[in-house]
This record gives structure tokens, C-alpha cells and sequence, in this order.
């Protein structure tokens, strides 16, 4: 059941299935364009799950005909009557939803539909995996409108794609179907039609039968590597590792195996 959402337009709805929570863009009159209040309502569900630990995994959909068309119009037309210092803390606030999608402390896959444009393909980026219905298509018309690729994309695009696919898409804006899209690593699996909802949540439920602390120390991992020396990555997977031997889970883990293997029991 979707809850209620103190958000005045229920940009976005929160649905909890087991451990698994499902949060969908819903403003399917504007193809789930991006707005304040689509960005404050994730915002404030993400914060909310990430102190639940009864979730673990979260899949982020879009009502509608797309997962997301990427600016609103209304808020374009706001911005372009704006000053430099407005427009600065309007983006400011929005962009939050984006850096809360991408240290997220628990896997995301995003199942994505339609049209996936502009800042839409941060918001896909920005998840664990992405799952992809056969009719998406992805946009990146940033330049045509002379303004710089934004909503985490500079950063999530060249982080699945490598610095060269990622060039070539955003200076060309040329549009991707899914099929290139998963040969890019924009994507990280194509799904028959009407079928990616149904994928997305067989994979959340895989992922959400791991072990938490090991999963989220992991994905905590991934999302630094790229800022760390490999001495740096070493030193933090000693320290974590150190921890997580210690844990009853993975001990009882480990005594299973060592029995198994005719081995004495740690204690």
C-alpha cells in the first residue's frame, strides 16, 4: 500500500513489500519531470529508509508513460526569470535528491521506462543497477540548450559509461536506445516489455538476502574508490573487514563452512 505522503502533490509515493521499498515518480501528466517537489519528496523518503532497518533494497520507478522527462517547464520558466544567487540555492536544494540517491546506504536498481532525459538519466545513473523496459530511450540535450549537464550527470554518466562513451553522448546529444544503452554500461539489463518492474523487484529481493552491514560497507566502498589511493582503499577494507569478522552473522557464516570442511569451529 502506498503511504501518504506530506509532500502537497505526491511527486513521490513510498510502497514497502517486505524488506523491499518501492518509490515512484508521480507526476505521470508531465512524464515525472523534474521539480522541487519531486526532488524534496525523494529527499525526505530516502532519509526516512535509510534509518529503517527492516529495508533493504529499494527500487525507484516512474508512473506513467517514462520513468522521467527530465526538466519542468514551469520551474525552467522560474529559473530563467532568476538571478545568479537564486537560481544558485534553488539548485542547491534540488540537487540534494541526487547526492542522496548515490550514497544511498542500501542497494537501489532503477526500473526505467519511456523517456529517461537530462536529469531523469542522473536519477537512473545514480542507482545500484539499472533495469531497462525495451522501449526506453535515453536523452542528453544539456548542450542544444547551452547549459551545462547537471543532476549528478557529469559524474554518473563517465562513472558507468568511461570517460569516452560518455564525451560522445553528452557533446553529441544524440538520444540511446535501450539495447546501446546496455552495451555502454548505461544499463545494466534489458527487459522484455511490461517486465522490468517485475525483474527490478527479483533482483532487490536477491540483494536484500545479503548480509546489511556487508552490503552497505561495500557499496560505501565502491562510491569512494575512485577518490582513494590503493594504499587508501586497503587501509578501509582492513578496518571494515576487522569489524565485520567480528560480527555473530559472519562467524556463524564461517563455522559452517569450516565444518563442512572437517575444520574445528572458531570461537
Amino acid at each position: 500500500m502506498a503511504e501518504n505522503n506530506d509532500d502537497k502533490k505526491n511527486a513521490v509515493l513510498l510502497e514497502r513489500k517486505g524488506a523491499i521499498a518501492h518509490l515512484k515518480f508521480n507526476r505521470p501528466g508531465t512524464m515525472n519531470s523534474v521539480n522541487g517537489d519531486l526532488c524534496a519528496g525523494l529527499v525526505r523518503f530516502l532519509d526516512e529508509l535509510a534509518e529503517d532497518d527492516s529495508i533493504r533494497a529499494v527500487v525507484l520507478s516512474g508512473e506513467g508513460r517514462s520513468f522521467c522527462a527530465g526538466g519542468d517547464l514551469q520551474t525552467i520558466d522560474e529559473i530563467c526569470k532568476s538571478e545568479p544567487d537564486s537560481i544558485y540555492s534553488r539548485l542547491r536544494k534540488d540537487f540534494n535528491a541526487i547526492e542522496r540517491l548515490f550514497y544511498f546506504n542500501k542497494p537501489t536498481v532503477a526500473a526505467v521506462h519511456g523517456k529517461v532525459m537530462g536529469g531523469g538519466c542522473g536519477f537512473s545513473a545514480a542507482c545500484d543497477f539499472v533495469y531497462a523496459n525495451e522501449d526506453t530511450v535515453f536523452g542528453f540535450p544539456f548542450l542544444d540548450l547551452g547549459i551545462l549537464p547537471d543532476m549528478g550527470v557529469l559524474f554518473v554518466l563517465t562513472q558507468r559509461m568511461g570517460l569516452p562513451a560518455a564525451r560522445k553522448s553528452l557533446f553529441l546529444g544524440e538520444s540511446l536506445k535501450a539495447e546501446k544503452a546496455e552495451k555502454l554500461g548505461l544499463v545494466d539489463k534489458v527487459i522484455q516489455q511490461g517486465k522490468h518492474l517485475e525483474e527490478a523487484f527479483l533482483l532487490a529481493e536477491k540483494l536484500a538476502g545479503k548480509f546489511p552491514p556487508a552490503v552497505q560497507f561495500t557499496k560505501k566502498h565502491l562510491n569512494h574508490i575512485g577518490a582513494l589511493s590503493f594504499s587508501d582503499s586497503l587501509e578501509r577494507e582492513i578496518q571494515t573487514q576487522s569489524l565485520l569478522w567480528c560480527t555473530p552473522q559472519v562467524k556463524a557464516k564461517m563455522n559452517e563452512i569450516l565444518k563442512e570442511f572437517g575444520q574445528k569451529k572458531t570461537k
